[in-house]
């Protein structure tokens, strides 16, 4: 009895043992299974966050590029409004030369002041020459600047899409070595390819330079755009003084035009009589018309026809208009464009490792605060080229979408 007692005892210790080897294996296997678990958790949201950097590196370049061009654009209209104003001030210098020497004439039969105001109107005059001497060459420099800015748009248009393909690739190889981008069909570098190719497009058509041309003419400051006003005026007799520069197309290229004339004019039954007293006027390419309808070219040929004639007869001329720039603008009715990434590491079968994957998604934003740059019309500003206003901003990725990415990757 003591012998089968004892046996038994030990066999039930066997088995209590066997059990407890047993629990212990099973915790092992489960912490083990829990460790590769949050290993391969961590390893996942590391594949996501790469992802997401990489999509936000992309879209830092993207809004750069766009408000490059934005600001080379507003640019380019500044140095050509800088042409007009040269020309409006030889022209504003030539009217004030020849009203200087006609003042000079009708005064100079009066002691002294006749006298003063003859030196006045040969400084006037030698400042006018000068200025008309050196005319061509700032004009030169300004066009010369625009054509930089066309060049700089090409080149930072390029280097911005290599750039993007560059960092993309450096930021997944450094993250991890086995990290690839995922070249799919369905997004990833097709939306980074509209960024560049189908958001985009440069002025090449008619009706794009036609549209250059009337910004330019909008954009035009106070002096440039109409020097018009009136000096005085009695019961019988007025002084006016008119002129603007006019910018405009002729053959795919930007020409400048200006005219002042002032004169007097004395009142009659049925119409004026005009006295020219001073004019000035120059154009580049396209010779200013000898007679206008209409309030262009600040009223002056409407108000002042005679005066205005001269200043077209006596205009100085120059040659060598420029092209109108191929600015990048955005392609018409271009939707927001969004960047989407997708980044993997492979199965390894050696270690039994399974695929990971993570996608990122940027979107392209373009917004005008109005509580810092209000509009004077109150209207809500479109995406464009011609106010650097483009941000990025971390965009969704859908559940169907995710779905698709899935089946690719």
């Amino acid at each position: 009895m003591t012998i089968q007692t004892d046996a038994k005892g030990i066999l039930q210790r066997g088995q209590v043992l066997m059990l407890a080897a047993f629990v212990l294996a099973g915790l092992m296997f489960a912490g083990l299974a829990v460790v590769r678990i949050a290993l391969q958790s961590q390893e996942q949201l590391h594949v996501q966050h790469v992802a997401d950097h990489v999509a936000d590196a992309a879209g830092i370049i993207a809004t750069r590029d766009l408000n490059f061009k934005a600001v080379t654009n507003r640019a380019m209209f500044a140095n050509e409004v800088v042409i007009g104003q040269l020309m409006g001030l030889s022209s504003w210098f030539s009217m004030t030369s020849q009203t200087a020497m006609n003042v000079a004439l009708v005064t100079s039969w009066l002691p002294y002041l006749g006298q003063a105001l003859r030196v006045t109107a040969q400084a006037v005059k030698y400042a006018d020459r000068a200025f008309q001497r050196g005319l061509r060459t700032m004009i030169t420099v300004q066009q010369t600047v625009i054509k930089g800015l066309e060049t700089a748009q090409t080149v930072f248009h390029t280097a911005s899409w290599l750039a993007t393909l560059t960092t993309m690739e450096d930021i997944v190889q450094q993250s991890h070595p086995e990290y690839e981008l995922a070249l799919l069909n369905h997004a990833t570098l097709q939306s980074i390819d509209s960024v560049w190719l189908r958001l985009q497009t440069r002025r090449s058509e008619r009706a794009d330079e036609i549209e250059y041309v009337e910004m330019v003419g909008a954009s035009r400051d106070g002096f440039t755009e109409q020097r018009t006003y009136r000096w005085f005026t009695t019961s019988f007799i007025k002084a006016n003084k008119l002129g603007a520069s006019e910018v405009g197309l002729q053959r795919g290229k930007v020409y400048w035009q200006a005219i002042d004339v002032t004169a007097l004019q004395s009142r009659q039954r049925f119409k004026d009589v005009e006295l020219p007293f001073g004019w000035g006027g120059n154009y580049l390419d396209k010779p200013l018309p000898a007679r206008q309808r209409g309030l262009a070219y600040g009223g002056s040929y409407k108000v002042l026809p005679v005066t205005s004639g001269l200043a077209s007869r006596y205009a100085l001329r120059m040659v060598g208009g420029h092209s109108v720039p191929r600015q990048f603008v955005l392609q018409p009715d271009a939707s927001a464009p969004t960047i989407t990434i997708v980044v993997r590491k492979p199965a390894n079968e050696e270690t039994g490792k399974p695929r990971l994957w993570g996608a990122g998604r940027t979107r392209l934003v373009y917004s005008r605060p109005d509580r810092w740059w209000p509009r004077a019309d109150q209207a809500t500003e479109r995406a464009n080229l011609f106010n650097a206003l483009w941000r990025r901003q971390k965009a969704p990725i859908n559940v169907l979408e995710l779905t698709l990415l899935e089946e690719q990757v």
